[in-house]
């Protein structure tokens, strides 16, 4: 079954190009979905146009973030696992740290992933060949530096590994993983759980680059599950074994 792969990418394109717009706009409506957790209006824009998706292959099922979930999706051969906006918090504050996440699923492993930052780069992967559409002509020079959510940073749940890694803070998760996989940083290191609409999209970007995506306790990610990740770390493969045997992650796991 050959899928419409230049029509998934169509459809990114234009919701991040909706998400874009609507970024300059003065009064951009928004609210707290509860714990510090802004929904706007351009999460549920973005979400409209991502919702076709779904209408390409028929029978898949469309799983979002914005959407409520329902475990009949387990039983779908094809699922979609869509963040609109990944990095919302960045988004509102006008921190170009943000992006769409999207993975389509069969059998557990991401078939298509594409993470797209309006404001940099489109990454993708179909049966695991990448492709990239640069936006901007900004600086992709390799840092070895490993990738941390900022909101992890500012409640210290790295303090003790500011010695150990050579930390860097970025928006969001699926972007962070995005530029792993472009080898534009050396890692990314999350201590907090994960939903599958966080992780999906970029975890299909790094295996795809031929590197290694897995929780704290080193274990692969299986998606279209009911569960949430013990947080992520991933790289390249000696890289994230180098971590995993010489630091402990799972003990600064939390669930905050």
């Amino acid at each position: 079954m050959k899928l419409p792969v230049d029509k998934f990418l169509e459809i990114i394109t234009r919701a991040g190009k909706e998400i874009l717009a609507l970024s300059k706009k003065e009064d951009l409506k928004v609210v707290d979905k509860g714990g510090n957790d802004p929904l706007s209006e351009a999460d549920l824009r973005a979400n409209e146009i991502l919702s076709e998706l779904k209408d390409l292959i028929p029978g898949s099922w469309f799983f979002s973030e914005e959407n409520e979930d329902d475990l009949v999706r387990m039983d779908k051969e094809f699922v979609w696992i869509v963040d609109p906006i990944d990095g919302t918090r960045e988004f509102v504050k006008q921190i170009p740290e943000y992006a769409i996440s999207v993975s389509l699923i069969r059998h557990d492993k991401a078939l298509f992933s594409a993470v797209y930052n309006p404001n940099d780069t489109l990454e993708y992967q179909y049966k695991g060949r990448r492709g990239t559409r640069c936006i901007t002509e900004r600086l992709r020079d390799y840092k070895p530096t490993v990738c941390i959510s900022r909101s992890e940073w500012n409640k210290d749940f790295f303090k003790g590994l500011e010695s150990e890694l050579n930390l860097e803070v970025v928006g969001s998760i699926a972007y962070k993983l995005s530029l792993v996989a472009q080898k534009r940083h050396q890692g990314v290191i999350s201590l907090c759980p994960k939903n599958e609409w966080d992780i999906a999209g970029g975890v299909g970007l790094v295996e795809a680059a031929g590197m290694v995506a897995c929780d704290l306790y080193g274990r692969k990610f299986h998606f279209n599950r009911s569960d949430m990740a013990f947080g992520i770390i991933a790289g390249e493969e000696d890289w994230v074994k180098e971590v995993l045997t010489t630091i402990d992650l799972s003990k600064y796991f939390t669930k905050h």
